[in-house]
């Protein structure tokens, strides 16, 4: 009887935990593999496959426990963008249930939900405040990945944010009502004492009109409050025309008068723009100027001296350099306004904050010259400059662009 050798070869299946593939499955000849063996390596192989996927659906299950309690709305999608995975929290936030997201288009729930594009921050839905973004999921996939969305629940922070805001404006506007109101009461009484005064039985026709005068003063000061305020709290449209610059300079020194003959102060003038005439608003950029001059004269001595000057000039040849939001007007003329004082200066760290409303060091200033001088500039579509030293004095200049179309 002649002997033939088996057709069947045995499977070799490698340890426990070491990869399979083409370089570990190999053939063992049939005389060294019993049956018993066999069966042995396979029910040892199926019992570690079954202990891998019990620890995958505990690791899976931990997963769905994690997710479930997060305080963040989380939606998983696959590389199509259909849903897998949705927490409890997301389905709430977005207004439906999990159910009916699992195997959505994420795209389309997103769409039917009202919310903007992601990322999002702060945006109010459904009287919540919500912040959303993405997370890519790493994969190898040559086919794409999906993404996790993750939504934040930030009501809490946004009330908060307007508590404090809210806080912040009350503060800001009761500094403003204790300033406004000391600058309006110490105007009110003047007048009054010198109201009580003419109603007296003077007899001198001179005092009377000094005591005339001085009320005339008084509600000057109340009015130049009044203006200011105006200013600060509206937006004004410009009304640009033509106007001769030096008879708006004599008009704005005019209306100061009574501050310079009180301090008997000198007003020297160079201005060298006529006979041409220049386009502004002229009530705004008039403000502007007297802002200029009765800061440059509280800051002068008695019997000191200030000086106003006026220039064309290129845009592009200011000394310190052209703000980066107006390279667009390079090549075109600006009228250049400077009031100079010889008096105590401005300190570096005050230079920081004296465009910002309500910001004085002077006793019993406002604080809001210089605020509305910057926001008269900016409805020109120009820009301050300035120099100051301590013990030297101070030089504001404005710079007013010609030629531009107002917006």
């Amino acid at each position: 009887m002649r002997k033939t050798k088996s057709r069947f070869a045995s499977l070799v299946v490698p340890p426990l935990g070491q990869e399979i593939g083409a370089t570990n499955i190999g053939v063992r000849e049939p005389s060294h593999v019993r049956p018993q063996d066999l069966e042995l390596e396979l029910r040892a192989s199926a019992l570690a496959l079954e202990s891998k996927l019990q620890e995958n659906a505990r690791l899976k299950q931990q997963g769905e426990v994690l997710i479930g309690n997060l305080e963040v709305g989380v939606i998983v999608t696959t590389a199509t963008g259909c849903v897998t995975v949705a927490n409890k929290m997301a389905a709430d936030l977005l207004g439906t249930t999990r159910e009916k997201l699992l195997g959505v288009p994420l795209d389309h729930i997103w769409a039917s939900s009202g919310l903007p594009a992601v990322p999002c921050s702060s945006i109010r839905h459904r009287d919540r405040f919500l912040t959303c973004y993405n997370q890519v999921i790493p994969t190898s996939r040559p086919r794409g990945t999906g993404v996790i969305r993750i939504i934040k629940d930030v009501t809490m922070v946004a009330t908060l944010q307007n508590q404090l805001a809210n806080q912040q404006r009350l503060a800001v506007m009761g500094e403003m009502i204790g300033t406004i109101a000391h600058e309006i009461r110490n105007p009110l009484g003047s007048i009054e004492l010198f109201a009580s005064l003419l109603g007296t039985s003077i007899q001198d026709d001179t005092e009377r009109q000094t005591l005339a005068k001085q009320i005339t003063t008084v509600v000057r000061s109340l009015d130049q409050v009044l203006s200011n305020l105006l200013v600060m709290t509206k937006n004004p449209a410009p009304n640009i025309r033509g106007v001769s610059l030096d008879s708006m300079v004599h008009d704005v020194i005019m209306m100061g008068m009574h501050v310079i003959r009180e301090r008997s102060i000198s007003v020297r003038e160079d201005l060298q723009t006529s006979p041409r005439m220049v386009c502004v608003d002229e009530p705004l950029l008039k403000q502007a100027l007297l802002n200029l001059l009765l800061n440059a004269i509280q800051a002068s001595p008695e019997n000191g001296v200030v000086e106003i000057s006026s220039r064309w000039a290129p845009i592009d040849s200011s000394p310190q350099g052209l703000p980066g939001k107006k390279a667009d007007m390079l090549g075109r003329e600006a009228v250049v306004l400077s009031v100079r004082d010889f008096g105590c200066g401005i300190r570096e760290e005050d230079q920081e904050r004296m465009f910002e409303p309500f910001f004085s060091k002077r006793r019993g200033g406002t604080g809001l010259g210089l605020a509305i001088v910057r926001q008269i500039m900016d409805v020109h579509q120009g820009w301050v400059e300035w120099t100051s030293t301590p013990g030297e004095g101070t030089t504001m200049t404005l710079w007013v662009p010609q030629g531009l179309a107002q917006k």
